[in-house]
């Protein structure tokens, strides 16, 4: 097996898709059989090495390096390995991930670890809106693994999402359907199957939340934890059938608890 560093040598007219391009799918390519993969360009496929220039090198990651903005779907469906993005990314990085570890040194745009199963994407800069959350048109967001984000997070942060790990270091999105502020008095009023998770925003000093702050499916308390400033909890509640939403479903959480939370 061998890794290969693939360098964007202008930015291109329309986005890229990059589906494909995981480190297992290369482990047994040489660099002509690189350059030849093809690439989405808006609605044309033309080879990867009209884009990239391809070099090997002796570890087994892959390194993508150069202006990544307009490059989408990078990490998708990644089965194992590691894939290292020098920059920011464009939209779906890390999406429907299953294993191995993406880091992304830069921003990443939105629908980052959309309906992610497995592994570890790591976003050094900020993400977008709708990390951590499901493709259009499916029903079920992230579904486990861990994102890591040492920047802020757009809105919608873990919508629908049913399990897995999202640390975020800086602020998430006030319209997360999973987010909780000691500032805000209301919920959304998005017609989420389970409140299963924690902690957005927190203020210095924020005093416990109490039980009047919880919407009415989810009194009963699990646990929770206090670290610092940030208030992380994790509210093991179930949906409850009612006239505004009749079709919602009385499905307890199961025992692997989604969880977003503000890091100390």
């Amino acid at each position: 097996m061998s890794g290969f560093t693939l360098t964007l040598k202008a930015s291109p007219t329309l986005r890229l898709d990059l589906r494909g391009l995981v480190p297992n799918a290369l482990a047994t390519m040489d660099a002509a059989a690189v350059a030849g993969l093809p690439v989405g360009h808006g609605k044309t496929l033309v080879p990867l090495g009209e884009f990239f220039a391809v070099a090997p090198h002796v570890d087994d990651s892959l390194v993508l390096q150069g202006d990544l903005t307009r490059c989408d779907f990078i990490g998708w469906q990644m089965d194992g390995g590691s894939l290292i993005a020098e920059g920011a990314v464009g939209d779906y990085a890390g999406g429907a991930m299953k294993a191995g570890t993406l880091t992304v040194r830069g921003h990443a745009a939105d629908l980052a670890a959309c309906e992610m199963s497995g592994g570890t994407l790591i976003i050094e800069g900020n993400v977008g809106d709708f990390a951590a959350s499901t493709m259009p048109g499916s029903m079920d967001g992230m579904r486990g693994g861990t994102l890591v984000v040492r920047g802020n997070a757009g809105a919608r942060l873990g919508d629908r999402m049913r399990r897995g790990t999202a640390l975020i270091f800086g602020d998430a999105g006030t319209s997360s359907p999973h987010a909780w502020s000691p500032a805000r008095s209301r919920w959304p009023a998005a017609p989420v199957r389970t409140w299963a998770t924690a902690c957005a925003a927190a203020v210095s000093s924020s005093p416990a939340p109490r039980r009047r702050f919880l919407p009415p499916s989810c009194r009963r308390w699990p646990a929770r934890r206090y670290s610092g400033n940030c208030c992380r909890a994790i509210w093991r509640g179930t949906a409850v059938r009612s006239a505004r939403w009749p079709r919602a479903a009385s499905i307890a959480i199961s025992a692997t608890w989604p969880r977003v939370a503000r890091a100390s």
